[in-house]
Parts: structure tokens; sequence; C-alpha cells
């Protein structure tokens, strides 16, 4: 049989370009990788939350038959009563002075200004 053989072109080029496109797949793998690590770390970390709840809700169960029942009408006292222990009477309010209409403030200007004239000594 025969052998045959190829011509390549510009070998150096093409060897470049196969180099770093296996450059590229190897950092998608290790991408890859790391992604599955973070999901692997996520599962854990939910597994572990969700059994905190479990541990958490039976605690608040067993805490409730521990406490004495309290009917309704009890329990809404119980919480109006500290309200009226801290509220204090509630500060007047300052009203701002009495705004004058036009006719008031010229007479106290007026008034202002004969005041002003009796102090002046008189010349003659």
């Amino acid at each position: 049989m025969g052998d045959y053989f190829v011509k390549i072109e510009d070998g150096t080029d093409l060897r470049r370009k196969v180099l770093e496109s296996s450059k590229g797949a190897l950092h998608i793998l290790r991408e890859q990788r790391h992604l599955q690590e973070i999901r692997g770390e996520k599962v854990a970390l939910m597994n572990q939350l969700r059994a905190n709840m479990r541990e958490l809700t039976t605690l608040i169960n067993k805490a409730e038959q521990l406490l004495p029942a309290i009917a309704d009408a009890e329990l809404l006292q119980l919480q109006k009563e500290p309200e009226k222990k801290g509220i204090k009477s509630p500060p007047k309010p300052i009203y701002p002075p009495k705004k004058l209409n036009e006719q008031e403030r010229l007479e106290r200007a007026l008034a202002h200004i004969e005041q002003k004239l009796g102090e002046m000594p008189n010349e003659n």
C-alpha cells in the first residue's frame, strides 16, 4: 500500500492555534470544576440550614408548651399596660405669634415712630 503525505502550510501557526485552543479548553474545565465545588458547598450549607431550622422549630414548640397558657384578653391587657406607663402627657404646642394684619402692623410702626420722636430733645 502507498503512504500518503499531506503538506501543511505554515505548520508553526497551526501548532500555535491548536495549543491555544487546548489552553482554552483546560481553562473552561477548571472553571467548571470550581463551579461544581461551589454548588457542593451550597448544598451542604442548605442542608445545615434546614437542620438548624428543624432544631429551632422543636425548641420553640417546647418553649410554648412550658410557658403558661394565657387567655387572649389577658395577653392584650399585658401588652397595653407597658404602653400606658411609658407615655407621658404630650407637650403643649407652642403657638407662633399671631400674624398681624396690615392695619395693626401700621399702627405699631406709627406708635414706634412716635415713641422715638418723644425721646428726641426739642430744639425750640
